[in-house]
């Protein structure tokens, strides 16, 4: 029985997962773009900018996909 369940657990994570990212490579361009404290400048302007926003991507992606996840992982509980 918990053998049926795991496919669908992992398609919900790996969904959630791609979202995070999305959300992260969104929130990435529009710091950029809005140049909030100067930070898009120094990703664009420095030498190894672009490496502080692949770490940036990567954090954020890491977790707006875990609060993605447990976001649908909580609308499964039951009263």
């Amino acid at each position: 029985m918990a053998q049926e369940k795991d496919p669908h657990l992992m398609r919900i994570f790996f969904v959630s997962w791609g979202i995070g990212f999305l959300l992260s490579a969104l929130f990435l361009a529009m710091l950029i773009w809005f140049n909030l404290m100067n930070v898009g400048h120094l990703i664009l302007h420095t030498e190894g900018g672009y490496i502080m926003a692949l770490v940036f991507w990567v954090f954020t992606a890491t977790l707006f996909g875990g609060v993605q996840f447990s976001l649908v992982i909580m609308g499964y509980a039951e009263d």
